[in-house]
């Protein structure tokens, strides 16, 4: 135990008296909020993750990075490959908070402001893809190794993923509802993500050395493809009227 010291002077006399022990107050070790184990859990998986990979980082390796013990990961998160998938989608969540402020509470009407949405979704959908490179390289490798865990998650109809692309589609609903376009949201949500993905993950691939565009000149081209590829589509042919143009009437025999 570690002990302090200190000197008492006797009164009316030279000599000192003796030593007096007070023993020290020792440290009150705080303990840390479950939400708190969690963050440091996701960051030190983020950072491993994307370092090595799916499969050559351990839970054990993440404990240590988070400064806890290996059992708390698996009481916060049910397998590795759910901790991998939230570790991998985790800024989902925050951006669909600020799409819903957004949407909620700073909503323009009309096509400028349905354009200034899209722009404003396109822009940090890219960002995020494109800083989050090294966990969604390390998450294709994953699903191609065939780990049949991993799959099972990603299969889930409540994965982050999943849901994040669900309620991007209610609002883009609520978009083409206000302007009368015909467009299956659902698809087209989905279609959307998938060009914003592989410009931001593969454009190494997808242009030549030297005339890679700028992150402004793809946003722009992403954004017209977007709006104009829903705004400027001919009308829906129901099912009827498709087959009533096809059908031809049988001639009308007339008698002599």
């Amino acid at each position: 135990m570690f002990m302090t010291t200190r000197k008492l002077q006797a009164k009316d006399s030279k000599d000192e008296a003796p030593l007096e022990f007070i023993p020290a107050t020792p440290a009150v070790r705080q303990r840390r909020s479950t939400a708190e184990i969690r963050k440091l859990i996701l960051s030190s998986a983020r950072e491993l993750f994307g370092q090595r990979g799916y499969g050559q980082t351990t839970t054990r390796a993440i404990a240590e990075h988070a400064g806890v013990l290996e059992h708390l990961i698996f009481r916060n998160f049910r397998s590795k490959a759910q901790l991998f998938e939230e570790a991998v989608f985790l800024p989902f969540k925050l951006m669909l908070e600020q799409f819903h402020h957004a949407i909620r509470t700073e909503r323009k009407p009309g096509i400028r402001g349905t354009e200034e949405r899209a722009r404003n979704y396109l822009e940090t959908l890219y960002d995020q893809l494109s800083a989050d490179q090294p966990l969604w390289r390390a998450l294709l490798l994953a699903v191609q190794a065939d780990d049949e865990e991993l799959k099972e998650v990603l299969r889930d109809p409540h994965s982050p993923l999943i849901v994040f692309l669900d309620r991007v589609s209610e609002y883009t609903a609520e978009s083409v509802e206000e302007s009368g376009w015909e467009v299956d949201a659902h698809i087209a949500t989905r279609i959307v993500f998938g060009f914003v993905f592989a410009n931001a993950l593969f454009s190494d691939m997808l242009f030549s050395a030297g005339k890679r565009p700028s992150r402004r000149a793809l946003i722009d081209e992403m954004t017209a493809f977007m709006m104009h590829g829903v705004s400027h589509r001919p009308p829906a042919r129901t099912p009827s009227s498709s087959v009533a143009g096809r059908k031809k009437t049988a001639p009308v025999r007339r008698g002599n």
